[in-house]
């Protein structure tokens, strides 16, 4: 968080970001006090899946008896073999309409972009990495992100990105999916050295920052003498809209109606004009063919 006299923003900006703030520190700390325990657990199965399944009390005895701690890890075969079968069974995105308005060119459109949103990312990587993370330590995620196409590009693409480190990520605490998509925020953060920050942002001092105080979790600090605590946070923003159903059982949104009556308008117009034209030719067609039965007689 920033002091007032940092940057040149005006009073009404600077007190939006500040309710920002304080929302996100919140609900960082929500998380935290919340899923302590589960990361405490997460980080402890981890280090016993990787080989580290003696207590540090434990080891300490056994140096006291000059004895050798013998560990026989039979969980890496297992891992080892799931992660297999994953990879070998890599998850695909499937397009399906879901309205009427949704033609079937479309799905495929919109299927191919993703695969090339996949292939672009090398996506099974993200999926691996938090199927992986799944295993050893109870859950995992990877994000979407906005990136540009290349270094000398102005064009942005989806990208589908990695998550290491699942302790790094929070969510809402009232979410009930397994995907956590009813949430109204979640968010992920990384550290940074001095030396890193001072670099990146320029304009900023880091001895004007007013860190937030502690998240109250072994697992989070927001800062401490050599690092700052970067985070990224994401709010949903709900918003009440109109619901209206059409003749045909059709839905719109308030904005949407407008636009959608005049398409149903003309395409009704051009379907009667159609209908009228194939009546017309099928009135020919009966003519014409009375006519030769008259002329065979």
């Amino acid at each position: 968080m920033l002091n007032k006299n940092v940057l040149e923003i005006p009073f009404e900006k600077l007190k939006e970001d500040s309710e920002i703030l304080e929302r996100m520190e919140n609900s960082v700390a929500t998380w935290f006090k919340y899923w302590n325990d589960n990361m405490d657990a997460a980080y402890a199965d981890a280090n016993f899946a990787r080989g580290k399944q003696w207590e540090a009390h434990e080891i300490a005895d056994y140096y006291v008896r000059q004895k050798v701690q013998l560990t026989c890890n039979v969980l890496n075969v297992y891992i080892r073999n799931l992660v297999g079968e994953q990879r070998q069974n890599s998850p695909q995105i499937k397009v399906r309409p879901t309205n009427v308005k949704t033609t079937q060119a479309e799905t495929s459109l919109i299927e191919g972009l993703l695969r090339e949103i996949a292939y672009g990312s090398n996506s099974d990587m993200a999926y691996q990495t938090g199927f992986v993370s799944q295993l050893m330590s109870g859950y995992g995620a990877w994000r979407i992100v906005i990136d540009y196409d290349d270094s000398r590009s102005f064009n942005k693409v989806l990208r589908v990105v990695p998550i290491y480190d699942i302790l790094k990520v929070y969510f809402d605490v009232a979410a009930q999916e397994l995907t956590k998509t009813d949430g109204d925020y979640c968010g992920i953060y990384t550290k940074m050295s001095l030396e890193e920050f001072k670099e990146t942002y320029k304009n900023i001092d880091p001895k004007s920052l007013n860190p937030p105080s502690s998240a109250g979790t072994t697992q989070f600090q927001w800062y401490d003498r050599d690092l700052i605590t970067i985070c990224e946070h994401f709010q949903r923003i709900r918003k009440k809209t109109k619901l209206y159903m059409l003749s045909n059982g059709e839905t719109v949104t308030e904005e949407e109606k407008d636009t959608r009556l005049t398409e149903l308008n003309k395409k009704n117009k051009d379907d009667y004009q159609r209908l009228v034209l194939l009546q017309f030719l099928a009135s020919q067609s009966g003519q014409q063919g009375e006519q030769d039965i008259g002329q065979q007689q």
